[in-house]
């Protein structure tokens, strides 16, 4: 893996700005000059779900350095996991979904969080903040802190 130093420019403590590095979604996701970082020890999980009816999401996984796949399941209506057993460290687990199809799918909110350290929990919500299955492009992001 290279190896990405501190910008010279850079003081200790200080911020690194998006033209030092590239932004972390560029980095996370390969699409920058720094490609296959090290990220000091942080596993990242990216992808994109999608589901329908009563079925368990699907995932298009992007970019994995948890050390294995993460399954999904459908739980109930609008509540689904993301499985791999001792995966998501406790107050060292980051999870964020973003669903850039809001008014196609209906789906209002998104709520994810680490459950267990076996797994996390999504959930999605319509407009009247009830669960609702259905949705067809959900994008995911884990990051696991050392």
């Amino acid at each position: 893996m290279a190896d990405l130093t501190k910008p010279s420019n850079i003081v200790e403590g200080g911020t690194i700005q998006d033209t030092d590095v590239g932004s972390l979604y560029d980095i996370l996701l390969g699409t920058s000059n720094y490609d296959n970082i090290s990220m000091n020890g942080v596993k990242v999980w990216a992808g994109i779900l999608a589901q329908s009816s009563t079925n368990a999401p699907t995932a298009t996984v992007i970019y994995n350095t948890l050390g294995g796949a993460v399954a999904w399941t459908r739980i109930s209506t609008g509540v689904y996991r993301g499985t791999q057993a001792g995966a998501f460290t406790s107050n060292k687990t980051i999870c964020m979904a973003f669903n850039p199809t809001i008014e196609q799918d209906g789906i209002y909110s998104v709520n994810m969080l680490r459950t267990t350290g076996d797994y996390i929990t999504l959930q999605t919500l319509n407009a009247s903040f009830a669960n609702q299955d259905i949705f067809s492009v959900l994008q995911v992001l884990i990051l696991v802190f050392p």
